[in-house]
């Protein structure tokens, strides 16, 4: 009888097991195995480096992830020295979007997170993972600011926008792309390209008139090319707006390559003590300057209208 009870008990321990481990399933697919079997939002619960929350009420596009702050600084690696490495690195956990990829060689995936701000700044953050003995493992966090991240051929690749200070949230003058490889819980820098955005040649040309009726002239004389500079010294440059009170301006692309239409109305001091109001047309052919990382005013046709 003894004996019975005994594979009685152990054949309900077994069937308690059984029983366990199936309505368990979800919970071990979310802590062990291959990171695409991961329940993300059960991982980033548990995760120790990580502070979740699920305040209400929630930015129209956020998604339907989490709001994820990061807690382990030592996790934080600065993507571009206009990042500062003490930004924090937090947002709605993007789990829709979960991209996967072998990023250091191993023979097992890892999980890139994208972390959204829920407005206007897109992106504002990357958490990658790795397997874990027990549970997916935060390798690394990453700040940014309308970052565009992804995994090709073993690389991660992101991409920042590059303000020159003067455009709006909505038109960079470039965006930068770094291409890394994962080595133990480090970033190696592998490449880097920048590529700039026709859409801010406008901006720039109104920017540099901005600049002009506010009388910055060194901010303003900074918009020109090289060339332009070298056939116009500071100097003589900057007396040939002694007269000029102010100046209003209109930009928009042109027909050409890199050209910017410009409408003018300048307003001058008269010798007599008034003021005279002119009205000019004309374009501004742009080019782009990778050393100074903007676009650059480099001719113009301008005539009185």
């Amino acid at each position: 009888m003894q004996r019975h009870g005994g594979e009685m008990r152990r054949g309900v321990g077994a069937a308690l097991v059984i029983l366990i481990l199936l309505a368990g399933s979800d919970l071990v697919r979310a802590t062990a195995g291959p990171l695409r079997q991961a329940d993300w939002a059960a991982v980033l619960a548990a995760d120790p480096d990580l502070q979740t929350e699920h305040a209400e009420p929630r930015p129209r596009f956020s998604p339907a992830g989490p709001f994820v702050v990061v807690r382990a600084r030592e996790r934080v690696i600065a993507p571009d020295p206009d990042v500062p490495a003490d930004f924090e690195v937090e947002g709605y956990a993007n789990l829709t979007t979960v991209a996967y990829g072998d990023l250091d060689g191993d023979g097992a995936e890892e999980a890139l997170i994208a972390l959204e701000s829920g407005g206007t700044a897109g992106t504002v953050g990357l958490l990658l993972y790795r397997e874990g003995a027990a549970r997916p493992q935060l390798v690394l966090a990453m700040p940014g600011y309308h970052q565009w991240a992804r995994i090709e051929g073993g690389r991660l690749l992101v991409s920042l926008p590059h303000y020159v200070g003067f455009e709006g949230n909505c038109c960079p003058s470039s965006s930068v792309t770094t291409t890394y490889a994962l080595e133990g819980a480090r970033l190696i820098t592998l490449a880097q390209t920048e590529e700039p955005f026709p859409h801010a040649c406008a901006y720039t040309v109104y920017a540099f008139y901005r600049a002009l009726d506010a009388r910055e002239f060194a901010d303003a004389y900074a918009f020109l090319s090289p060339a332009f500079q070298s056939a116009n010294p500071y100097p003589e440059w900057v007396a040939g707006f002694a007269a000029t009170t102010s100046i209003e301006a209109e930009a928009e692309d042109g027909p050409g390559e890199n050209e910017v239409r410009v409408a003018l109305v300048a307003t001058d001091r008269t010798a007599t003590g008034g003021t005279l109001a002119r009205r000019f047309t004309g374009a501004w052919t742009v080019v782009w300057s990778a050393s100074a990382r903007r676009w650059l005013l480099d001719r113009a046709v301008i005539r009185a209208a």
